[in-house]
């Protein structure tokens, strides 16, 4: 799956591993990030022994973050894969 790193919350950087559906506009669907999920937090990108659980939560209660991050990592994807 790729990778991103990017910064959440104001500014933490974290780095993210996400899955990418590419869709079917046959029945509907259309492509973007079907499930993502934090791997390594702060600068020096220190991998995630356990579920950062606390970071999830915070993220949940900040009103469009996870917005932030999904669209965030739609760019990713997108300029990572815009010459293939």
């Amino acid at each position: 799956m790729p990778r991103a790193n990017i910064t959440i919350l104001g500014g933490l950087p974290v780095e993210i591993e996400y899955q990418w559906e590419p869709g079917d506009r046959s029945v509907g669907l259309s492509e973007g990030i079907a499930d993502w999920e934090i791997v390594a937090i702060g600068a020096r990108a220190r991998e995630c022994k356990k579920t950062p659980h606390w970071l999830y939560r915070r993220i949940k209660t900040t009103k469009g973050e996870e917005d932030r991050i999904i669209f965030a990592l739609c760019d990713h994807f997108s300029s990572s894969h815009a010459f293939t």
